[in-house]
């Protein structure tokens, strides 16, 4: 038969693992985040850039209007 001092001991054990557990899961909460933050800073810049070229392209446009 088990001992409650071996039943004790494993708790102990368990306990442990699941504070690790926590802490890890915790940690890889805010690197997503930490990354769903940089992945819309990334969607903003490439919003930035196709507002530029757009801007760009209708600037060329009036410059061959003004030259014909």
């Amino acid at each position: 038969m088990i001992s409650v001092d071996t039943i004790t001991e494993r708790k102990v054990v368990i306990l442990n693992e699941l504070e690790k557990l926590q802490e890890q899961l915790s940690t890889l909460e805010d690197q997503k985040t930490s990354l769903i933050a940089n992945a819309n800073a990334m969607r903003g810049a490439i919003q930035q850039c196709d507002f530029f070229l757009e801007v760009s392209k209708q600037q060329e446009t009036a410059t061959e209007d003004n030259d014909e």
